[in-house]
């Protein structure tokens, strides 16, 4: 049982199972020592939970013109403090997961 999601390049299914091994991929996390920050040029969110922070910046970013987003990993708590310069979290260690291209319908 998995959740698809386009990330990047192409589709992948993130495994929602529990017998799934922990942090063998990029959006699995230790929630109270990382969190991911997603940004576009418009806005940007943090959260633990990756799908629940891309829904959050796909709703701020629909309608803008906005088309896409980039996803870092961040090794700090969610509540840590840090610089934030051209939408990217400026903290050592911090790697960018994928850019998320929305695929918003014309009205």
């Amino acid at each position: 049982m998995g959740v698809k999601i386009k990330l990047g390049s192409g589709v992948r299914v993130i495994p929602m199972d529990k017998k799934f091994e922990p942090r063998s991929e990029p959006w699995q996390i230790k929630k109270d020592a990382e969190h991911f920050f997603v940004s576009s040029v418009m806005w940007w969110q943090t959260g633990t939970d990756l799908l629940e922070v891309l829904a959050r910046q796909a709703k701020l970013d629909k309608g803008t013109g906005v088309k896409q987003c980039a996803v870092y990993k961040v090794p700090l708590p969610e509540d840590a403090p840090y610089e934030i310069n051209f939408y990217a979290p400026q903290v050592e260690g911090a790697v960018l997961v994928t850019v998320v291209e929305y695929g918003f319908k014309k009205k």
